[in-house]
């Protein structure tokens, strides 16, 4: 069986001295040996906390950080100062350890992300020790629209009393909504509406003032000279739509832009319907 290999230490007068011979030395002042191995032990665990509190404090990229490049982020880019904009960052895991950046946290949308409701804003470390992860966010915008002042049946054409406007939250507004610049009045429910329901695009349709196989008036305006002849309209129409219509007398199929029931103006840019 090999023998232990042996603690080798320099003696004072430059000769090695094995384990045995130091501890042999030592017997005589055993005090003074324990006091100087305390001393160096007690050094060393100094030292050793020391690295690990900086490793702690500069190692890794604060959480708070994170959150506060992605929160400026999304305010710079959606218009968060808009006190109709709510902008929350999600959580994230406390037990989350990445190595701090050294270098300004790049934030991003990810192409085809949603910037309304629940989303997620990616953040990227290009420093020494690259990174990336997708930080949770839910962004809420109170948008001013139309809501319906009563319940209307299915076919109710909407008139301006039938609409308030209000404030609602953009996460919520299904099926689209009608800004206060947006013509909602002379549309067509196509489904019963509860009141306080905003009014939805798909809720309403653009009432047909004209229809397929009605006689019309076809009237062009030049000048001074105004003309107006029959027609038969080829395909409904509601206000502000362009036609075909066929004229009776020459039998020439002429698009025209329905104006009012029973009248297809010639040579007018559609309207606004």
């Amino acid at each position: 069986m090999a023998r232990p290999a042996l603690l080798m230490s320099r003696g004072r007068h430059g000769r090695v001295d094995n384990t045995a011979q130091y501890l042999h030395r030592c017997a005589g002042i055993n005090r003074e040996c324990r006091r100087f191995d305390m001393h160096k032990l007690i050094l060393g665990f100094a030292i050793y906390v020391a690295l690990a509190a900086n490793v702690t404090a500069v190692g890794i990229e604060k959480l708070e950080n994170i959150r506060a490049v992605v929160s400026q982020f999304a305010a710079r880019e959606i218009g968060g100062a808009d006190a109709n904009i709510q902008i929350k960052v999600g959580r994230l895991d406390p037990r989350l350890r990445l190595a701090a950046c050294g270098e300004p946290l790049t934030a991003y949308f990810s192409p085809g992300s949603s910037t309304i409701g629940h989303t997620t804003v990616g953040v990227r470390c290009d420093g020494p020790k690259p990174w990336s992860l997708f930080v949770p966010l839910h962004i809420d915008r109170q948008i001013r629209v139309a809501v319906a002042v009563d319940q209307f049946p299915r076919g109710h054409v909407v008139a301006a009393q039938d609409i308030t406007f209000k404030l609602r939250s953009s996460a919520k507004l299904n099926g689209g909504y009608f800004a206060p610049n947006e013509q909602l009045i002379g549309k067509v429910t196509t489904r019963p509406i509860a009141r306080g329901t905003h009014y939805a695009q798909n809720m309403v349709k653009a009432l047909r003032i004209v229809r397929r196989g009605e006689q019309v008036v076809l009237a062009l305006q030049t000048g001074s000279i105004a003309v107006r002849v029959a027609g038969l309209a080829l395909r409904d129409g509601t206000r502000g739509e362009r036609i075909p219509v066929r004229n009776l007398s020459s039998k020439r199929i002429i698009e025209g832009t329905v104006h009012e029931p029973g009248l297809v103006l010639v040579g007018v840019p559609r309207s606004d319907r």
